[in-house]
């Protein structure tokens, strides 16, 4: 270790302890290690040295070669490192050569104020669709006020054609190639309530990848199931329901996909059943996206608080 006006650059993986001069500190090492930090306290007496003043500003830099894992340790008076959402961050992954930018509020945290190249942070990727009223294989436009329309969805087990919604979108450049959340937004055209085993919404994407450039490779189909259970009560139509996949907020490995590559895919609903019996209530669609995570600012969270 060494330490030069505030600089500090740590080659072992053991726990650093910050002092509120220090103004930057590089971890080096091979990069697959985890790296654990102490923060200078913020807030009531300090419990070492001097207290870091508001204003007071950290740089942590990787200078490994490989991605590594910086976990944060902070004091029983404060709470942590905030980026966007309302849990404090404890431990973030850090790709090499990049650096993350701290300041402390003074009363109690440290926020980051600069760094988004490296945190695995979560934006939705939103679906462009499209779709033929006139054709017996699409969903249907259906007005929910004066001037607003929606797509209306028609179980496919309850007989005749499947109605499906064509989507498509490129995969932004700031993917880091992590598994993505798919989900639906949906409300019932019609009041629905719970009775026995309960209620399951079931949609299905089928989905394929194309490769930018000139080559355009087109990969295999693949299908992602999306479900909402509701064990009692009642689907109500001024209400807004989320199925996803897994049912659990379980990601969804992205074969073959890469940034900037285009994602063709068909939306579904497969089935509504009560109490393990088909239903013939249709769903009007609200949204249809993906949670992903970028190298750039955004939430911790994959679902955020309003």
């Amino acid at each position: 270790m060494i330490r030069v006006n505030g600089f500090e650059a740590f080659s072992a993986n053991s726990n650093q302890t910050l002092q509120p001069y220090h103004q930057l500190v590089v971890y080096t090492g091979n990069g697959t290690g985890t790296y654990t930090y102490t923060l200078p306290q913020t807030v009531a007496a300090a419990a070492f040295g001097s207290q870091a003043p508001a204003g007071q500003r950290l740089i942590v830099r990787h200078a490994g070669s490989a991605v590594g894992v910086i976990s944060v340790e902070k004091h029983a008076s404060d709470t942590g490192i905030y980026l966007s959402s309302a849990t404090a961050v404890t431990s973030f992954s850090m790709m090499a050569g990049q650096a993350v930018e701290l300041m402390s509020a003074g009363n109690g945290y440290w926020f980051m104020v600069d760094g988004s190249n490296f945190f695995d942070t979560w934006d939705d990727l939103e679906m462009l669709t499209a779709a033929r009223a006139a054709s017996s294989t699409s969903a249907t436009l259906a007005s929910i006020g004066t001037g607003v329309e929606v797509w209306k969805f028609q179980p496919s087990t309850i007989g005749g054609a499947d109605k499906w919604l064509m989507g498509q979108r490129q995969i932004t450049h700031g993917w880091d190639k992590q598994a993505v959340q798919w989900h639906v937004h949906f409300t019932p055209a019609t009041s629905l309530a719970a009775t026995g085993t309960g209620i399951v919404i079931t949609w299905t994407m089928i989905w394929t990848v194309v490769h930018p450039g000139n080559g355009m490779i087109r990969y295999d189909q693949t299908d992602v199931v999306m479900t909402y259970s509701l064990s009692s009560g009642t689907m109500l139509t001024d209400t807004n329901y989320n199925a996803s996949t897994g049912g659990n907020n379980s990601p969804t490995t992205m074969s073959n996909a890469v940034p900037s590559a285009m994602v063709l895919a068909r939306l579904e609903l497969t089935s509504v059943t009560n109490n393990g019996v088909n239903q013939t209530t249709e769903m009007f669609l609200n949204g249809w996206d993906a949670h992903i995570k970028l190298r750039k600012r955004g939430t911790i969270n994959a679902f955020p608080e309003p």
